[in-house]
Parts: structure tokens; C-alpha cells; sequence
């Protein structure tokens, strides 16, 4: 009877961690699809940049500023830094959108700085996708059998994309 309860509660422990590796992997599944969507849009974003100042005529000298938070966040976003990805997405955004007031009226309704502006929407989304999936991810990995399963899985170390820019503190 005691080896028939002790087998009871094994299988019950070894399906309960099952269960906790499934949710764990589903989890850290929808961080990386977060982050993939997030990256596929902030590339498709930073290869059109370029286009529409040239497009636009802005001078080289006026766009150095962008030129250089460009190539700084392409280098984060390449070595997957969160925090300095963060950084240099303020900042990307925060040179944009003073070259944005220099424009005039009619540059505003460029399709370029439409699509730019669209894809600034919707990498804001994305990074609130991905910091909520990463939060639930935390969260699991804080239960004691989450921490369990964890440890015996080694998944990545992942870091929030802090709000980076007035527009995702605004939502």
C-alpha cells in the first residue's frame, strides 16, 4: 500500500512539473515571437529612415545625429541589449522627431514619414507585447516549481524594453 501511495504522489509531482515545463516553453515561446516581431519592425523602420531623408533632401549634415543613433541601436538590437536597445530607441525617436518639426507641411504627408510614424506605432505595441509576455515569463519563473523547472532548462536571460519614449508612457 505504501509503495502504491508513494508512486501515486511521484506520478502526481512528475505531472505537475510537466505541466509546469509546458507552460514554462509556451511562455518563453511568446517572448521570443515578441521579440522577433519587435525586431522585424524596428529593421523594416530603420531601412526605410535613410530612404526618406534622402527622399526629403535632408542635408547630411542636419541627419549626422540620426545617422549615429541608427548605427547604435542597430548594434544593440544585433547583440539582443535590451537596456542600451532601449536607449537608443529614445533616442532614434527623439532626433526623428525634432527633424520632423524642421519639416514642412507638405513633407509631413510624405508616404515615407507615414510609414515611419506607422511603424513607430507599431513597434510601441510590439514592445508592449513583449514586455507583457516577458512579464508572465517572470512571473511563472518566480513559482517554486517554475524556478525548478527553469534552473534544469537554463532558458535565456531576458531584460524589459523600459518605456522609452513619451508615446509608449502615454498608452
Amino acid at each position: 500500500m505504501l509503495a502504491l501511495l508513494l508512486t501515486l504522489v511521484g506520478a502526481i509531482g512528475l505531472v505537475w512539473l510537466g505541466r509546469t515545463a509546458a507552460r514554462l516553453a509556451h511562455c518563453h515561446r511568446q517572448v521570443t515571437r515578441a521579440w522577433e516581431q519587435f525586431d522585424v519592425l524596428v529593421c523594416q523602420r530603420n531601412a526605410l529612415l535613410p530612404q526618406a531623408l534622402t527622399e526629403l533632401a535632408i542635408p547630411p549634415a542636419r541627419r549626422a545625429g540620426l545617422d549615429t543613433v541608427l548605427a547604435a541601436q542597430e548594434s544593440a538590437r544585433r547583440h539582443g541589449d535590451p537596456p542600451q536597445l532601449a536607449t537608443a530607441e529614445r533616442d532614434l525617436r527623439k532626433n526623428w522627431d525634432l527633424l520632423v518639426e524642421e519639416f514642412g507641411e507638405s513633407n509631413r504627408d510624405h508616404s515615407g514619414v507615414r510609414r515611419i510614424e506607422a511603424l513607430d506605432a507599431a513597434i510601441t505595441d510590439a514592445i508592449r507585447r513583449y514586455n507583457a509576455a516577458l512579464g508572465a515569463y517572470r512571473s511563472l519563473c518566480r513559482t517554486p516549481p517554475g524556478v525548478l523547472v527553469a534552473r534544469l532548462t537554463a532558458r535565456g536571460s531576458y531584460a524589459p524594453l523600459e518605456p522609452s519614449h513619451q508615446r509608449e508612457r502615454a498608452h
